[in-house]
């Protein structure tokens, strides 16, 4: 299954950073059914060695990996993956241009 789904420098690096010494764990997106537009990504840690599937996607930049379900990979096709660090903030973002968000920005349908 071939996604055009990308991680940015930035994702990529905060990835990287996370997972510095850590051999069995990597950074799963997934979509959620909540928020007030019917849907939410969640960022989580996965075991390698339990939890990371072997229908798993994998998206692969400057040595980070992300893994992600098919189910929620089809939701967030087309998408970039990027983190963003504030002054208030730091997250992980995603660029969904099959999206339409809710007024708070964290959901959509």
């Amino acid at each position: 299954m071939m996604m055009t789904i990308h991680l940015s420098d930035a994702a990529a690096k905060r990835i990287n950073e996370l997972m510095t010494g850590a051999y069995d764990i990597g950074i799963r997106i997934s979509v959620k059914v909540g928020g007030c537009s019917g849907y939410q990504y969640e960022f989580s840690k996965v075991s390698l060695t339990g939890d990371a599937g072997q229908d798993d996607i994998i998206v692969e930049h400057n040595e980070a990996k992300l893994y992600i379900d098919k189910t929620s990979a089809t939701l967030i096709e087309g998408s970039t993956i990027d983190f963003v660090k504030e002054i208030l903030r730091q997250e992980f973002i995603v660029v969904n241009p099959n999206s339409s968000f809710c007024g708070c920005g964290k959901s959509f349908s």
